[in-house]
């Protein structure tokens, strides 16, 4: 059998709850966008004291508390990761997934740099610093839970050497990559005019939606032995959950999707700005495709993953009526 290496309990905890606390500072982020708030403060790095005192002594909650909130949720994620680092270094004997997480560590400061950058140079580059401080997001929290993946139980554990089919593989990446290009399309849309990117959005929510259905119905076929025979029973639990659950965020972001059109269809023919409901919406809309690209960066890590060969016992032979 192969060597158990899983994780301690507690470092895998701490690696979900570094992913969980993204979301707070992906949902300000979206509103830092949706209201244009991302000025607020003309000086892009603050240290975190002079954030938490400005918060402490600010009334309301206008662009200056949410830049400022989005700030110090940034510096959150940011000890979160270092600790889970540490952590993995000390405690962790598989040295790849450490280094994957310093990797993650090394993405989330890279992203604290463009945020400093879409303020700093905004004169110079516009809106299209914030457009690749949006995309790149979507990269750190994908490094962040294939971290929290790799730290689990399940990864570890035994598929009698059950694997998915080659097509299922590349079709799990490309659904990634497509899921993606949404997401890249979906920043033009919030950070720019550009009318064919609405409509380019709006059809690419078809197309993805259709390489999601195709990749639930590669997954629902057996998954195949490496030295042939039937699978074991249990060999496609670590798709059939992830696939549940990207069903469920789909099936949200399609209603999240039609309201934020519909609202920005209103405030555009009523000339009115939209109301803090509908700001709400289009920050979760962006917030729900971030956790359908990372489910979908699970599912195509479980898929692709190699497969995880048993030795078993030879099997000893006995001269008949031997004593």
């Amino acid at each position: 059998m192969t060597q158990n290496q899983s994780t301690p309990r507690w470092l895998h905890a701490w690696a979900v709850l570094t992913v969980l606390v993204t979301l707070p500072l992906l949902f300000f982020g979206a509103e830092v966008t949706t209201k244009d708030a991302g000025l607020s403060d003309p000086q892009g790095y603050r240290h975190p004291w002079e954030l938490l005192k400005a918060l402490a002594e600010s009334v309301g909650f206008g662009g200056l508390q949410i830049e400022y909130s989005h700030r110090v949720a940034g510096f959150t994620v940011g000890i979160c990761a270092i600790v889970l680092v540490t952590g993995l270094w000390l405690f962790e004997r598989r040295r790849w997934i450490c280094w994957a997480a310093v990797a993650a560590l090394g993405l989330i400061g890279t992203q604290g740099v463009l945020g400093i950058c879409r303020v700093d140079y905004n004169e110079a580059g516009g809106r299209i610093y914030a457009m690749i401080h949006g995309c790149f997001a979507q990269i750190v929290i994908a490094a962040l839970v294939s971290v929290a993946l790799f730290t689990s139980r399940g990864w570890t554990q035994d598929r009698d050497g059950a694997q998915a089919s080659p097509v299922l593989r590349r079709w799990s990446l490309l659904t990634v990559l497509l899921v993606y290009g949404q997401l890249v399309l979906g920043s033009i849309v919030r950070h720019s005019d550009f009318l064919l990117g609405s409509r380019l959005h709006v059809l690419g929510a078809f197309v993805v939606l259709a390489a999601m259905l195709w990749l639930v119905k590669l997954s629902s076929e057996p998954l195949a032995l490496a030295g042939g025979g039937p699978p074991p029973a249990n060999a496609g639990g670590s798709l059939s959950f992830p696939l549940k659950v990207l069903m469920v965020l789909v099936s949200l972001q399609i209603m999240l999707g039609t309201e934020a059109w519909l609202g920005r269809a209103m405030q555009f023919y009523l000339r009115e700005p939209g109301s803090m409901a509908s700001d709400w919406v289009r920050s979760a809309h962006y917030v729900l495709g971030t956790a359908i690209f990372a489910t979908c960066v699970v599912i195509a890590w479980n898929a692709n993953r190699r497969e995880i060969v048993v030795e078993r016992p030879a099997q000893v032979r006995t001269l008949e009526g031997a004593a």
